[in-house]
């Protein structure tokens, strides 16, 4: 059953996609969480993680619109395919257009989070207590379509962000290593964990000199610490990883 949070839980603000998290699980299929706040560590399938209903469905004079959920679900389903490529190793096989895509679905993952949703409610709704104050009378479902209308603005100002400077290259893991992530993923902009064996890495010097050996470099496990310890840093409450034993290394003092 899948883990409804009730609106006071704070884990609910912090929480990345399904389609994401399964990508970093245990071989039983479970995700290991370390909550920085609590300092308490936990496992469980991604759906349970958290789970929140219509959370981005938009109400047009109280008919629900479901066009922002399918769009993400699209968006979900064409990076999982490009994911299965990657992960096969058929690196070679991945166009510029497949790199946008992906890019694109990091790009969202940064925007759509909960916790910067709930940023874009509390702008828009100040906005209509202004216009409110003007003696304006804005529509009753204004605050709704102003954040999802901002959300999709930010995702599409991190995306030309992503490809504007530099190239990405995939650093894929050796077999006694693995990447983990966070409840923001693309936040440090550099390195985007895609799995907990693959990630893409930003390059924007020595560009030239790295493709000659192709778009794949095979990183060492100090590099891969190295690589988790940044991303960690970035984490605002929560570290996700195959085990406790990969995530202890870079939980805080």
């Amino acid at each position: 059953m899948k883990r409804q949070p009730q609106k006071n839980d704070p884990i609910k603000q912090h929480f990345v996609p399904t389609v994401y998290l399964r990508n970093f699980c245990d071989q039983q299929g479970h995700v290991h969480i370390y909550d920085l706040q609590t300092m308490i560590p936990r496992h469980c399938i991604p759906e349970q993680t958290a789970f929140e209903k219509h959370l981005y469905t938009v109400v047009h004079n109280g008919h629900k619109d479901f066009g922002i959920e399918k769009a993400f679900c699209d968006l979900e389903g064409t990076y999982a395919t490009h994911l299965r490529t990657i992960e096969s190793g058929f690196y070679n096989q991945v166009t510029s257009n497949d790199y946008k895509d992906i890019l694109h679905f990091m790009a969202f993952l940064y925007a759509r989070n909960p916790s910067k949703l709930k940023i874009a409610y509390e702008i828009e709704h100040k906005l209509q207590t202004f216009l409110v104050n003007s003696l304006q009378t804005p529509a009753s479902d204004s605050v709704q379509h102003g954040a999802m209308s901002m959300m999709v603005t930010v995702a599409e100002t991190m995306f030309t962000e992503l490809t504007f400077e530099g190239d990405w290259l995939f650093i894929v893991a050796p077999p006694n290593a693995e990447f983990i992530t966070t409840d923001d993923p693309m936040d440090n902009m550099v390195f985007l964990p895609l799995s907990k064996k693959v990630l893409l890495w930003r390059v924007t010097e020595g560009i030239d000199d790295l493709r000659k050996k192709g778009n794949v470099l095979n990183a060492s496990a100090e590099w891969v610490n190295e690589i988790n310890t940044t991303i960690a840093t970035t984490a605002k409450r929560l570290l996700y990883g195959s085990s406790v034993e990969v995530l202890k290394p870079h939980i805080p003092r």
